[in-house]
């Protein structure tokens, strides 16, 4: 959240940014509130995106919007290929599926000129 806080406050306001991809959904609520205590507006002035779905982002105000991971067939995946490596077996292709959405929410908002 720090991070996220800092980089917002140290963002030059001349910059041209309009948008901001979050590392994950704690960060993007720090760089929202960074952009708050400035007197920007998300998402008038500036949108922000988080990555994760962690819960409190539908609660955040504005709410947060992220992208939604599955995060237990990734947990699957990485235990099948951590344990073929444990028993030396022939590694297979790993094929990921990371099965994302997108969740539109109120900290985005259509792009400014």
């Amino acid at each position: 959240m720090r991070s996220g806080y800092d980089a917002a406050q140290g963002l030059s306001a001349d910059s041209g940014v309009t948008a901001v991809l979050a590392a994950n959904d704690d960060v993007a609520m720090g760089v929202i509130r960074g952009f708050q205590d400035r007197g920007w507006r998300v998402p008038q002035d500036m949108s922000v995106f988080g990555w994760d779905n962690q819960e409190f982002t539908a609660y955040f105000n504005p709410s947060i919007s992220t992208v939604d991971l599955d995060r237990e067939a990734m947990g699957q995946q990485a235990m099948k290929a951590l344990l073929t490596r444990i028993r030396q077996e022939a590694e297979p292709e790993l094929h990921l599926d990371l099965d994302s959405r997108l969740v539109l929410r109120e900290s985005t908002g259509p792009a400014r000129p």
